[in-house]
């Protein structure tokens, strides 16, 4: 049976880029486009569509995958200064689109990623700095990918270095929260067979001016019974917050055992570590949702 399925998470806006046109018969008059990706999920594979629309006010209406970007297997999508970027998982490569004035994609660059250790792209572990940089969050190898989204390379790369000192678990880290010149990477250190966690909430800390790790931060004091990676979020005066859910990593382990509440962390801005002073625990705090666990912090 073949499945159709919206990504509506992956949409993207993108600004219309390109010469000034005098014809064409889609010539696009709104300024913002709207990428989305379409994914078929058959029994011999996967097609993924990226089309680019001018509204979402239809909702129902279909969307003509003849002017899609046709792609195989699994992709991510990003955009960022007026392009559009696509990861494709299977060729381990990164595509660069650029927009005309009508609305049409055009292929402007390609990168690589066939000669590294590279995990499943996924949209989490990409941050987009400026025209000339981005970076790729690459577990695999334990290091961050620095590379060029304008010329379309490799340029430089930071390990991330010290993770033995906290676990000699495996480990894995995803997504990335930039706090000015900070930039914060969640880490988790997990035995998916053995049924082991690491129950600490730790935290890679770079600069983006300086390229380059500033530290590994773990905190004790959120003690867990089973750990995952910590879910991050920034207050509008930039204090980062880290709590790491205990049922959600015993959920993925495929058992619940006894859960003494979610714990939550903060970093106060352009502070050198965790704020000792603070932590934030809640169990079963909403009411006909006894099953969950929430985490509110005023």
């Amino acid at each position: 049976m073949t499945r159709k399925r919206f990504s509506l998470s992956l949409l993207a806006a993108l600004v219309a880029c390109g010469d000034d046109a005098t014809e064409g018969p889609d010539l696009v008059e709104q300024p913002v486009l709207y990428a989305v990706q379409h994914n078929i999920n058959a029994p011999d594979g996967r097609l993924v569509y990226i089309n680019l629309i001018p509204s979402l006010d239809a909702p129902g209406a279909a969307i003509d995958t003849s002017n899609a970007i046709e792609l195989s297997g699994y992709a991510a999508m990003q955009s960022f200064d007026g392009a559009l970027f696509v990861a494709e998982n299977e060729s381990r490569t990164i595509t660069r689109y650029e927009i005309d004035a009508y609305g049409r994609p055009t292929e402007a660059g390609r990168l690589s990623f066939a000669a590294e250790e590279v995990d499943t792209f996924w949209n989490e572990n990409f941050l987009y700095v400026d025209s000339n940089t981005a970076w790729y969050a690459n577990s695999a190898a334990g290091e961050i990918l620095i590379w060029d989204p304008t010329a379309m390379e490799i340029r430089d790369r930071i390990v991330v270095e010290g993770m033995d000192s906290i676990s000699a678990l495996p480990f894995d880290f995803e997504g990335f929260v930039r706090v000015e010149d900070r930039v914060f990477m969640p880490l988790s250190f997990l035995d998916w067979d053995a049924y082991e966690a690491e129950p600490n909430i730790a935290v890679a800390v770079f600069s983006v001016s300086e390229d380059r790790l500033l530290g590994i931060w773990e905190d004790t004091r959120c003690a867990l019974p089973m750990s995952s990676l910590p879910h991050m979020s920034v207050a509008t005066d930039g204090t980062l917050y880290l709590a790491g859910d205990s049922g959600w990593g015993a959920w993925n382990h495929g058992a619940l055992p006894a859960i003494e509440g979610t714990c939550a962390v903060r970093i106060l801005p352009a502070a050198d570590g965790f704020d000792p002073e603070w932590t934030a625990t809640t169990h079963d705090a909403v009411e006909g949702y006894e099953g969950m666990m929430s985490l509110v912090v005023d």
